[in-house]
């Protein structure tokens, strides 16, 4: 039709197709489509805050359909230098209870009675007399090593899978002697602050007495702790030990800092607090754990609880000593790591940790320890 061609003696026909007009498109359209139209139209002309927010929001979702953004171009990859994980705080336990290596598994050591080096016997001899001969005792008591061990496991498709900075055969067993620490920590904390494992060298603090009420006066309570424990003839040290929280109220007491308040600023310091005291050290243990059982919220609490305490501790084992207590060890540790081909599609990685220990009490009444002294 347009430009088409007519017998020479007719003009020549042009039929301008063009764009609908406005009128025209109304008239193809449906009433239902007219009426939707005129409420966009509307709505897009409303002068409400809550229509204009949706527009708004309609426009930023048109552009995210049509825009490349950070998402489409990137996949989240695993950083190869970066990796969180929790350590505790450092153990005391075997600094005040030391490992001594026993040749068996099970035996036993020989414990001079206490009196007879206290009791005088009539010392006094006439010319053809005969002096007075001591009485000396003997008794003895007996170790018994447990076994205690733990094992981990990895498979082999993990080890494969695995990206950096993971490193899953580090984590095989360092997990298992991170725990076994615990382990052990958690049983010589038990000993050592257990008021019955002190021979009456103890005492439950109240009221006035405990370490966080003002009128109480810690340094002389220590002290008359201090001065109920007993000593040996090999070389020794009487060693002081609690947990962070009783420090740290010892560490603000007036009593305390009054010891020093002319001479220096600030909070007292284990070691400072100590010299005070007499004692050649005070252990000081942050260290947490958890007492809600698996598969429930953790619950955290401090090793070393309220106590304070005071124990003689051996320089190193040696006959005649007295030292509250050892950790006898029947060898060393044993760490075993072995491959096993029937677990899993590929196989998998065991890594094992053993030793076998006794946390011995030696001589009770060298040690003294108060409870309850913080609420």
């Amino acid at each position: 039709w347009p430009d088409a061609q007519l017998h020479p003696n007719h003009h020549r026909l042009t039929v301008n197709v063009g764009q609908p007009t406005e009128t025209e498109k109304m008239h193809m359209l449906s009433d239902r489509q007219i009426a939707a139209m005129s409420r966009v139209k509307s709505f897009l002309a409303s002068a409400d805050p809550a229509d204009q927010a949706k527009v708004k929001a309609a426009n930023e979702a048109m552009l995210r359909v049509k825009l490349l953004t950070p998402g489409q171009l990137h996949n989240d990859a695993t950083l190869s230098n970066l990796s969180i994980q929790y350590r505790n705080d450092e153990y005391i336990g075997t600094k005040l209870m030391p490992v001594v290596t026993a040749a068996q598994i099970s035996g036993k050591f020989p414990i001079y009675t206490k009196r007879d080096r206290l009791a005088v016997p009539d010392t006094a001899v006439g010319p053809r007399g005969t002096a007075a001969e001591l009485n000396e005792h003997r008794t003895m008591d007996t170790y018994s090593c447990k076994a205690y061990a733990l094992q981990n496991f990895v498979d082999e498709l993990s080890l494969a899978a695995q990206d950096a900075p993971l490193n899953e055969m580090v984590d095989l067993l360092g997990a298992v002697n991170d725990v076994l620490d615990l382990d052990e920590e958690l049983r010589l904390a038990t000993i050592l602050t257990t008021a019955a494992n002190f021979s009456g060298n103890a005492a439950t603090l109240s009221g006035t007495d405990m370490f966080d009420n003002g009128a109480s006066n810690p340094i002389k309570t220590i002290q008359d702790g201090i001065a109920a424990t007993w000593n040996g003839f090999g070389s020794s040290r009487l060693v002081g030990y609690c947990s962070g929280d009783v420090m740290r109220v010892l560490s603000r007491h007036a009593v305390v800092r009054d010891l020093f308040k002319y001479t220096a600023d600030g909070l007292a310091m284990p070691k400072q607090l100590a010299s005070y005291l007499g004692l050649d050290d005070i252990l000081v243990s942050d260290a947490r754990k958890d007492t809600a059982n698996e598969g429930q919220t953790a619950s955290y609490s401090r090793v070393w609880g309220k106590v304070f305490g005071v124990v003689r501790v051996a320089n190193s084992p040696s006959p005649r000593t007295a030292a509250f207590g050892y950790t006898m060890r029947f060898g060393q540790k044993t760490t075993n790591q072995w491959f096993d081909p029937r677990v899993g599609s590929r196989g998998g990685w065991f890594g094992k940790v053993g030793m076998e220990e006794d946390h011995k009490i030696c001589a009770a009444d060298t040690g003294y320890l108060f409870s309850s002294c913080i609420a």
